[in-house]
């Protein structure tokens, strides 16, 4: 195929819901940045009548953890004999448990971290009850400082 022109490579990204196709020229030359503002730049945006942005809860591995900070449970492990579980016994090692994640029955509820001794956490609720946890069995996030703190004294 002499004389006959290839086309161009192209790449398709979406922008503002409807697909674009970029010359690959065009992307090797623009920044990850570029490209993300196109997606940025015609995204719908909540605005709020107080001006803030809404606090974002974000999962945190244990040793990551500090003592005097406000963390919640989102999940809690818990494991049952194999010889419990009746769905397909045969998948199951007889020896082995079976682990099943459940959410937590008070989500959200800031927990202050007094002490960490890994994999045990230390922690005190808004009502004054302390309870060691095991990292190991449960999930925890780290909540926004102000949704901690007004959560924490509207609960006390």
């Amino acid at each position: 195929m002499t004389g006959s022109k290839r086309p161009a490579r192209t790449s398709s990204w979406i922008c503002a819901s409807r697909w674009v196709a970029f010359p690959q020229k065009a992307l090797d030359r623009s920044s990850p940045h570029d490209l993300l503002h196109c997606h940025r730049k015609n995204a719908m945006k909540t605005i709020r009548e107080n001006g803030r942005s809404p606090g974002l809860a974000a999962c945190v591995a244990p040793e990551d953890l500090n003592c005097d900070e406000y963390v919640a449970i989102l999940n809690v492990v818990r494991e049952f004999p194999s010889f419990m579980w009746c769905c397909d016994s045969s998948s199951v090692p007889p020896d082995e448990p079976v682990r099943i994640q459940f959410r937590a029955p008070d989500t959200g509820t800031p927990l202050k971290i007094k002490a960490i001794c890994l994999p045990f956490v230390f922690v005190k609720s808004p009502s004054g009850i302390a309870q060691t946890l095991d990292v190991r069995q449960t999930q925890f996030v780290r909540l926004n400082s102000d949704y901690a703190a007004a959560v924490w004294k509207e609960l006390k």
